[in-house]
């Protein structure tokens, strides 16, 4: 097990850490110290399963920080305490427990067909100390049964196509909520009726450059003006 006060962990910590910051800082995000820790608990983890499982091909603190952590973060400006956040096909975690570390006072459900990366997800939780508010579901979303409890903010980071993301996420949605879409390219989206467009912002991973994009389509609530959903 990754061990924190062991030399060489921290060594490890203290350079991804650093990574973390200084891209966090030139993409224009805030994190907070204590989910910066959460977040480099995580990594630990990350490291020690990858080096027997498929949890990630990639390598190199930059790569891993800004595709993984960063990419995943963008969402974290969005959240507000409270709100209940349903990551499908959560992987190891991206985007849903990242941003769990980063606000632990969020409701967050992640949803993962493969029992071997929902025992890593369990394991994960329990070293970042985000159990209180986290379930984590070993199941296929869609395919048997509605969901049993409707979410505010819905998302799935790189599991589907944006169209076939739409008909399947929009069903996770309680009204007034958001169905997320992380993307390489800018999205023209066929928008579901009682829906609409609500956020599409472009940017730039900080170490390779590439650019991206997060958008957010709301459920109008029955009844409501748009303005006041």
């Amino acid at each position: 097990m990754p061990n924190a006060n062991d030399p060489a962990e921290r060594e490890i910590d203290q350079e991804f850490g650093e990574t973390l910051r200084k891209g966090a800082v030139k993409m224009g995000l805030f994190l907070p110290a204590a989910g910066l820790e959460r977040l480099l608990a995580h990594h630990r983890k990350l490291l020690l399963w990858a080096r027997k499982t498929n949890l990630t091909a990639l390598k190199g603190d930059q790569e891993m920080a800004e595709s993984l952590y960063l990419d995943s973060a963008m969402m974290f400006p969005f959240l507000e305490p409270g709100r209940r956040l349903h990551d499908v096909g959560s992987g190891a975690g991206f985007p849903g427990l990242v941003l769990k570390g980063l606000l632990p006072e969020l409701t967050v459900v992640l949803s993962e067909a493969r029992q071997k990366k929902v025992a890593f997800l369990r394991q994960t939780a329990r070293e970042m100390g985000v159990g209180a508010g986290l379930e984590i579901r070993c199941e296929t979303v869609g395919e048997t049964r509605p969901p049993r409890v409707l979410a505010d903010e819905v998302v799935s980071k790189a599991a589907f196509p944006p169209e076939e993301w739409i008909g399947l996420g929009k069903a996770l949605v309680r009204p007034g909520g958001r169905l997320w879409f992380y993307s390489s390219q800018r999205l023209r989206l066929a928008v579901p009726a009682g829906w609409q467009e609500e956020t599409q912002i472009e940017y730039v991973w900080p170490f390779s450059g590439k650019k991206k994009y997060l958008c957010a389509l709301r459920f109008l609530h029955p009844g409501l003006p748009k303005e006041l959903v």
